[in-house]
């Protein structure tokens, strides 16, 4: 529950720390005061949008804390544990702030957290009724969950939302399939492109292969007629080639006297004429193995050139070419097994579905038993509350032909008569702000123990009643207070004098400036306040007195 709200610079507020507690708080205010901004702040607290103009005129930023006991909120305290956020005390601290560079700053129990998370946190902490939350019970998928919420059947949900995905994944599996397969002419394409690189069965190591050898045949007679060059310079005929010019030098050299002084020498010479005369046996051995083979070169060109026709053709490199052929293989195979890929995908549609409308024929069965109820229980209330003649019903029509949706295929439809003799309808042509506020109240009431957290909060709710029925409604919040701490702005002294804690919001306006402080109430500044919201400007004597003897009763 909610135990602590500090605010700091909040539109009109300064600086306010409210203290809430269990059981059913009322705040009230003259119109203008800021009787919602409590609510108002808590809900920026709790990730609602915001905008700098919440900012109080001349503060730099806007800070706003609520402090939660989850002690007994155990979703709550499994939230925080898997967030790591969890602090072992039992309380949990919110917080928000705002500057006016637009900058926002969201915190759990001291530690950085993310809009998105506040968020998720949120629900399980609070929620608001509100006439926006009424003008939403208008809405068709609004209905749907409040039924669903109201019948407590999360695990039949969880199996028609897991089916609903498992049709529709296979669906747009088919649906992909067929939108690529479906192009006859590209299939006549894929076939011809992968016949033609079949025909060309070109390896993957056989460019480099064909690449080397159409080089090593193009230079054959160059490489040859240079290398015969090489052998005349060593072996020329007539004493004119280098090694038998060596082999005069080695002669000539061991002749010279004192020969020992230049040994180093001469074996240089020695080793000059050996080398040379095995560089010509080589050479001469590299000469007889180069193939001058003009008839193949020609069929070596020839079948790169077809390589590289066919590389430009598919727009690939040479290389890329068998990679591509094995690319087109696979897509012609999926070609090929279309038809079969669409049966087999076509019969797993059937099956998806069947389990699907299984799934959904199970939920539908349960929302028209908990639609029996919830109208029953609904329609009673609604009649305590000033609609003596109201017929509340809630329609739950199954359609298998519809689409599947992932919360099953059944139409909910709120449906109210008025007045006797009247067919029932949709509440969107029937109700006005007044009923529709009833409606809504006794809705929540009704559905408040399967789908509430711990903390309610009611924004004037009872606009469009008074009277009798505003006593009623008072009732009906004071004895939800039991199960739930209820905080309710209000307008109506009925309701203000069922609640167990009175806060009051009071606008302070000067030359310069406006500001709101709230404040809680003692029993006489209570019965002051109950004999203003009922007699006005001018409180009598007998209205402090019937105020006097509305807080007796309640406390009696």
């Amino acid at each position: 529950m909610l135990s602590r709200l500090h605010i700091t610079n909040f539109t009109i507020v300064d600086r306010s720390e409210v203290i809430f507690e269990r059981g059913m708080t009322v705040v009230t205010g003259e119109t203008g005061a800021g009787k919602s901004l409590i609510f108002d702040a808590l809900n920026i607290a709790l990730g609602a949008r915001s905008e700098t103009r919440v900012i109080r005129e001349g503060a730099e930023r806007c800070d706003i804390s609520a402090e939660f006991d989850i002690t007994n909120n155990d979703g709550a305290k499994a939230w925080l544990v898997e967030q790591e956020l969890y602090e072992e005390d039992g309380e949990c601290l919110v917080r928000r702030t705002l500057n006016q560079d637009g900058r926002s700053k969201a915190y759990i129990n001291g530690k950085p957290a993310t809009i998105a998370q506040i968020k998720t946190f949120a629900t399980l902490l609070v929620v608001t009724h509100g006439q926006h939350a009424q003008q939403q019970l208008l809405k068709k998928d609004r209905q749907v969950l409040l039924l669903d919420a109201y019948a407590g059947h999360n695990k039949l949900l969880d199996n028609v939302a897991t089916s609903f995905a498992d049709y529709q994944q296979t669906k747009d599996k088919l649906a992909a399939l067929t939108a690529t397969h479906q192009d006859a002419a590209h299939r006549e394409l894929l076939r011809y492109q992968v016949t033609e690189l079949d025909e060309l069965a070109l390896t993957v190591d056989e460019i480099e292969q064909c690449e080397r050898e159409q080089k090593e045949l193009a230079s054959a007679e160059s490489r040859a007629g240079q290398a015969d060059l090489v052998l005349a310079l060593l072996s020329e005929d007539g004493d004119g080639g280098v090694i038998d010019k060596l082999a005069r030098v080695k002669q000539e050299a061991q002749a010279i006297p004192h020969s020992e002084r230049i040994k180093e020498s001469l074996n240089l010479i020695e080793q000059a004429y050996i080398y040379c005369s095995e560089a010509e046996n080589d050479i001469r051995d590299y000469v007889s193995s180069i193939e001058i083979n003009p008839e193949r070169l020609q069929a070596c060109e020839a079948r790169l050139q077809q390589i590289y026709d066919a590389a430009r053709k598919h727009q690939v490199s040479a290389h890329e070419l068998p990679n591509h052929h094995e690319t087109l293989k696979n897509i012609l195979a999926d070609y090929e097994q279309f038809d079969e890929n669409k049966v087999a995908l076509t019969k797993a549609l059937d099956e998806k579905l069947t389990t699907f409308q299984a799934h959904a024929k199970k939920l539908h069965t349960s929302r028209a038993k908990a639609a029996k109820q919830l109208s029953k229980a609904a329609a009673d209330l609604i009649k305590q509350l000033g609609m003596p003649g109201a017929q509340f019903s809630i329609a739950v029509e199954d359609d298998l032909n519809a689409t599947p949706r992932a919360n099953g295929f059944d139409d909910v439809n709120f449906l109210i008569q008025t007045n006797p003799g009247q067919a029932l309808q949709p509440l969107s042509k029937v109700v006005s702000g007044g009923e529709l506020s009833r409606l809504a109240l006794a809705i929540y009431v009704v559905t408040a123990e399967q789908t509430q957290p711990p903390t309610l909060l009611f924004d004037e709710v009872d606009v469009g009643i008074g009277g009798a029925t505003a006593e009623i409604v008072g009732r009906l919040l004071r004895d939800l207070a039991k199960h739930y701490q209820i905080l309710c702005v209000t307008h109506l002294p009925q309701v203000a004098a069922q609640g167990h804690r009175h806060c009051r919001v009071t606008k302070h306006t000067t030359k310069n400036s406006v500001s709101s402080t709230i404040e809680y109430l003692d029993n006489e500044a209570r019965t002051q306040e109950l004999a203003r919201m009922l007699g006005g400007v001018k409180i009598s004597s007998q209205t402090l007195a019937h105020a006097a003897e509305m807080l007796a009763g309640e406390e009696g």
